[in-house]
């Protein structure tokens, strides 16, 4: 997953995060890896709709939404971002 992706997350993820949000759609903000480095590249922490954030959500409890997409700011052409 990559920075502004949107995520859907599980609805069982595991009995050490029941205090964790499930169930919804959230946005990728990053990787352990791109914020600390280091090996970890599959937990993110998550932002949701009321501009929240938590970590670490991993890779297998999240499905992708959609991908961030990106506006031209001169013509107005969208694309998915890769």
């Amino acid at each position: 997953f990559r920075n502004g992706d949107t995520v859907f997350i599980a609805f069982a993820l595991g009995p050490d995060m029941i205090h964790f949000k499930a169930g919804q759609e959230a946005k990728i903000v990053a990787s352990y890896h791109e914020q600390y480095g280091g090996g970890d590249k599959t937990a993110y922490t998550l932002k949701f709709k009321d501009g929240n954030e938590s970590s670490w959500y991993y890779e297998h409890q999240l499905t992708l939404v959609r991908r961030r997409t990106t506006k031209c700011p001169c013509c107005g052409f969208v694309w998915e971002r890769k």
